[in-house]
């Protein structure tokens, strides 16, 4: 039994795994021979079972699997809590590799060509960024969403008002902000706005504290607002369901706008205490909004050797 455990210990121990949705198949080679082939869950079943048949083998093992997304990041986690060294693949590199290789391709073998290459490839270990960096990208990642959830906002607000009161986009040089929104939702249909002389459109605006303006700035802006509603032709009456949804939207995209204001307010503090955070804000142009947004991408640059590895 010593003997057997002592040769073990000399093998090169590999790792494939290649991660779904649910489950993960799992390939374990020692110099190239097929020792295990197996299916676990990606929970804290699978992974424990996992842990096990790795620890079975002694010396280092090598572990490589390809990012599938979020699905691979629970797999992530558990090897580097348990101090597993990794490599983790890029698929468009992975894929490149394994055409190269021309292994045979399916669900039952891909672990297993992971395995088989890596004896090929000798890929370098992954390094793990510290949990900042993965929170920067985290919080950025969800910034772009909201990002990405106004613009679809922003248009489902237009074409809602072509019912109800089209004019009102007129008001401001722009159709954005949180000034133009809380107007909108204050007379989201045009026979609302006529409901009232100019001089009391000015001050219900004044006196909504959101808008800031001086008496004068009102005073202009009642007056637009009534001549645009005096002209407008709804399509639809003030009763419609329509003028609901346009309030609903306005109102959206102000939690919207509050949303991505609170996010990158909390990137900046983390990110200034980084110490390349003086430096990208050094850069002309670059402001804190591209500096954090640019970390929470790029993550810690220093582990990347050469500018082609960050490219």
């Amino acid at each position: 039994m010593l003997q057997s455990f002592e040769r073990c210990d000399l093998m090169r121990i590999i790792v494939g795994i290649d991660v779904s949705k649910q489950t993960s198949q799992v390939a374990i080679t020692a110099d190239h021979e097929v020792r295990a082939q197996f299916k676990i869950t990606n929970d804290l079943i699978g992974f424990t079972e996992l842990k096990s048949k790795i620890n079975q083998y002694a010396g280092q093992t090598e572990i490589v699997f390809e990012a599938t997304g979020v699905y691979s990041h629970r797999l992530r986690t558990f090897l580097v809590n348990n101090g597993y060294s990794f490599s983790q693949l890029n698929p468009l590199s992975a894929k490149k590799e394994m055409d190269r290789l021309r292994p045979n391709k399916n669900d039952v073998n891909d672990a297993l060509n992971l395995a088989d290459s890596q004896y090929v490839l000798s890929r370098p270990i992954t390094l793990e960024q510290d949990e900042v960096y993965k929170e920067l990208m985290r919080e950025n990642r969800y910034y772009q969403q909201c990002v990405a959830d106004l613009v679809k906002l922003k248009n489902q607000l237009h074409k809602a008002l072509q019912d109800t009161f089209p004019e009102i986009e007129q008001i401001f040089s722009h159709t954005d902000g949180t000034q133009y929104w809380k107007m909108v939702e204050l007379f989201p249909h045009a026979t609302i706005a006529l409901k009232y002389s100019f001089p009391e459109l000015s001050n219900m605006i004044q006196r909504n504290g959101s808008y800031h303006m001086s008496e004068k700035r009102a005073n202009q802006v009642g007056r637009k607002l009534f001549e645009l509603a005096s002209r407008s032709y709804p399509a639809v009456p003030v009763e419609s369901h329509m003028v609901y949804q346009v309030q609903a939207l306005c109102r959206k995209l102000s939690q919207n706008h509050d949303e991505q204001v609170k996010v990158i307010e909390g990137m900046i503090k983390q990110a200034q205490e980084l110490p390349e955070f003086n430096i990208l804000m050094s850069i002309p142009g670059f402001g804190e909004k591209t500096t954090v947004g640019l970390l929470g991408e790029l993550g810690n640059l220093r582990r990347f050797k050469t500018a082609n590895k960050i490219n």
